[in-house]
């Protein structure tokens, strides 16, 4: 008995205040890939902070899951707030699917109706499979396989100066392929804010270039101003159970300002071996907290 194929889901899940262009979407011509975009304000959204568009957000979902295409863009448009209770995005969908952020997401007064949950899906990127940015809380990613692409990020925090807000983020029990980055926090130099209780557990390597990943120094451009200032504070950070391979002879780096130190970082269970049969290495700077039983040892960290 035949079934349909099923193909990897691209996420990009960008919460808080995201800008980004819609140039490249359009109709496919002869020699083009097929898009399908799906919008949530043509699915009972209504994006004015106080109505629940939950329910609207699920059904856009379900309707950009089963298309068939070569991409399908999930659009959360601008000019809007977006009023979200506790959501969960499912796959494996029948076509890659990239999510768009173009506006804001609130969660509702009452704490415990929000958290957002991404689940059981397979990523595959040329960018972050998930990216976590600012003003994001309560955050809970698990069951995700993911390569290729950049790995899971939270940041980059504090671009131009800006103050982030995230905290209360878990990401557990997920697989990283061949990605160019493992776990990852970044911020830019000359942020504000923070970026704290903050959990990366279960996380399977294979073959993935830095692996556990805190850059205070993140510029993806050939040069970046040298601020020193200030920085984005990041602290209770924990990495648990995190095993594989690291195409990285640095294994772990945990890279801070000397202006802000990065406070509470836990290590405990690592196991990171080299997928090129080399030693492995950590390196800290200006980093704070503890580390038991991991491979390569941490003893760059400072009490």
């Amino acid at each position: 008995m035949g079934h349909a194929m099923q193909f990897s889901t691209t996420i990009f899940l960008i919460l808080g205040l995201a800008t980004i262009g819609l140039g490249k979407i359009g109709l496919s011509d002869d020699n083009g890939p097929t898009i399908n975009v799906v919008y949530v304000l043509d699915f009972g959204a209504i994006g004015d902070g106080k109505a629940d568009d939950t329910q609207a957000f699920l059904n856009a979902w379900k309707e950009a899951c089963g298309k068939k295409a070569d991409i399908v863009y999930f659009i959360i448009e601008k000019e809007k707030i977006f009023l979200l209770k506790a959501i969960r995005f499912d796959g494996r969908c029948q076509s890659p699917i990239n999510i768009q952020v173009f506006r804001t997401i609130i969660a509702p007064n009452s704490i415990e109706e929000w958290g957002d949950q991404c689940h059981d899906s397979w990523m595959g990127s040329g960018d972050n499979c998930i990216a976590i940015g600012s003003n994001s809380s309560q955050i809970k990613i698990s069951n995700i396989a993911c390569g290729p692409g950049h790995g899971i990020s939270i940041g980059g925090l504090g671009n131009k100066g800006q103050t982030a807000q995230v905290e209360e983020i878990e990401v557990r029990d997920c697989t990283l392929n061949g990605t160019q980055n493992g776990v990852r926090i970044k911020t830019w130099q000359g942020g504000k804010g923070f970026a704290r209780k903050i959990l990366f557990a279960g996380i399977t390597l294979n073959a993935v270039g830095n692996p556990i990943f805190i850059d205070q120094f993140y510029c993806p451009h050939a040069t970046c101003s040298n601020i020193t200032e200030s920085a984005v504070e990041v602290s209770d950070v924990a990495f648990m159970t995190i095993s594989g391979t690291s195409t990285s002879q640095t294994a772990i780096i945990l890279k801070w300002s000397e202006a802000l130190a990065c406070t509470n970082i836990s290590l405990k269970d690592i196991h990171i071996t080299s997928a090129n049969s080399v030693n492995v290495f950590s390196q800290c700077t200006n980093a704070h907290g503890t580390s038991e039983n991991s491979v390569p040892p941490v003893d760059c960290l400072q009490k």
